[in-house]
């Protein structure tokens, strides 16, 4: 792919015309984080890139001439007329969900987090939210949930817990935190 990419005015207008609620720069940084897959190419420098949007809930298929890294229009699933297999489908959907690791930083002592402190894995999950900063996971349901359901068998009655978040997307770890939880 072309280092310099740009929407052509058709594009543009494909984009704000309820094609998807995406902006343009979401669909740059979709991009950037090689969330889309190659469907195929015309004439060698036209690419066909399929992608999920969580946002949308659907996928999305950018045309862009990778000649000069213009994008040149964006077609929903349903306009796109070439074929997608189901495996194509799965990846691109897999690429755009990440994966949350839970694990709980568990402090021994009586109100205050100090030196006897354990890490235990609580679990992971994949989620159809593209969160935007890590704190946005503390409140996520499913954390919560998983958190609950593994607390008493694993943390039993301890006053002080630090979540330990790691988001990984494509199998390679992309942001991480540490939480208070209470």
């Amino acid at each position: 792919m072309v280092a310099r990419l740009g929407f052509t005015r058709h594009a543009h207008q494909r984009v704000y015309e309820d094609r998807t609620v995406l902006i343009e720069q979401d669909i740059l940084e979709i991009i950037e984080n090689d969330e889309c897959i190659e469907l195929r190419r015309e004439r060698k420098r036209i690419a066909h890139l399929l992608f999920y949007s969580v946002e949308d809930s659907d996928w999305l298929v950018l045309i862009v001439d990778s000649s000069n890294g213009a994008i040149i229009t964006v077609l929903t699933r349903s306009m796109y007329t070439k074929g997608i297999t189901n495996e194509q489908l799965n990846d691109a959907k897999n690429r755009a969900l990440p994966d949350v690791i839970i694990h709980a930083e568990v402090g021994a002592g009586s109100g205050s987090c100090g030196s006897a402190m354990q890490l235990v894995y609580l679990g992971n999950i994949s989620s159809s939210v593209r969160p935007r900063n890590l704190l946005y996971w503390s409140a996520f349901e499913e954390v919560r949930e998983i958190i609950h359901r593994h607390a008493a068998k694993r943390l039993g009655s301890t006053p002080c817990i630090n979540l330990h978040l790691k988001v990984r997307k494509k199998g390679k770890p992309c942001m991480k935190a540490v939480v208070p939880w209470s």
